[in-house]
């Protein structure tokens, strides 16, 4: 008398291609599941891959907000790489009863700002009417008043003087696997695993990595970064007096499913900036009609 055991088995002989078959697909299944669980999805994928992804992108915003006891700025960085070069600065400072915001344009080769809102303090408010025939009024780099408003594409994509920040940018797939690899290989970025945790941000799942960043190789990191981009602006500085510096404590908080920075806080310095909108396609208009900033800057100190 046969078993239950026995004429399942012998089914499945009798059925021996659709058996193989099943087997293949458990097992791809099960193969499947603990490569996503245990190799793609580990804290330690996510962080290469989050380097590796923040150098192949079009486009990406950053946002920073600050503030002292008499001063908050709200700071949000739009930066276009592709068949727009740019990058764009929305920055509103406050201060007691005036706020102004301010837009700034930087190319590789020149930069544009304008002020779309000033808000002043009541006792100078018989010149807000003058003050608004200031506003939407695109000024154009002269390098006769504000020296860095024409190098301001460059300063975004390097974006090294709040904190030792991974870089963004869209270099060749060879640039970015040698520069991914001298992160790794020189610890660069070291994490510190044991104390990686998992939270969510603003509706997203992410791992927050505390992260010691070694400023030497940072720094030759950065000039290989800008060197990639034919940017100069880093030669000057020599890695190695920066190799005795303490590691920089920063904690870079990860999206588990899209491997994308959303997070980087320097806890020493109460900087905190957020990143969003990676590879969004929005080029950064480039302002036809202008002034030379000259004559916007001294249109605006004789209203002051």
């Amino acid at each position: 008398m046969l078993t239950m055991s026995d004429e399942f088995v012998d089914y499945l002989l009798r059925h021996l291609r659709w058996s193989i078959t099943i087997a293949v697909i458990i097992v791809v299944l099960i193969v499947g599941f603990v490569w996503w669980n245990f190799i793609w999805q580990s804290p330690q994928h996510i962080f290469s891959d989050m380097l590796t992804n923040s150098l192949d992108t079009n486009s990406v915003t950053k946002q920073l907000i600050a503030s002292t006891n008499s001063q908050s700025i709200n700071q949000i960085v739009r930066l276009e790489m592709g068949s727009t070069n740019a990058a764009e600065w929305l920055v509103t400072v406050s201060q007691s009863n005036t706020s102004v915001t301010s837009d700034s344009i930087g190319t590789p080769t020149t930069g544009y700002i304008r002020y779309t809102s000033i808000a002043i303090h009541p006792s100078t408010v018989s010149k807000a009417a003058e003050f608004k025939s200031l506003v939407n009024v695109w000024g154009k780099d002269d390098g006769k008043t504000d020296v860095s408003l024409g190098t301001l594409f460059n300063k975004t994509l390097l974006d090294i003087l709040n904190a030792p920040l991974p870089p963004i940018g869209n270099i060749t797939g060879s640039e970015r696997q040698s520069l991914v690899s001298y992160d790794l290989n020189q610890n660069v970025f070291t994490v510190n695993y044991a104390q990686v945790k998992s939270a969510n941000f603003e509706g997203q799942n992410v791992y927050i990595y505390p992260v010691a960043v070694h400023l030497g190789p940072y720094v030759r990191m950065m000039q290989s970064f800008a060197h990639s981009l034919g940017i100069t602006d880093l030669e000057s500085y020599n890695p190695d007096q920066f190799s005795t510096l303490a590691p920089v404590e920063l904690n870079i908080s990860v999206n588990k499913l899209s491997h994308e920075m959303v997070e980087v806080s320097y806890p020493a310095n109460g900087f905190i900036q957020t990143y969003s909108d990676w590879g969004l396609l929005k080029s950064v208009p480039i302002p036809s009609k202008t002034i030379p900033t000259t004559i916007l800057e001294a249109r605006i100190q004789s209203l002051q």
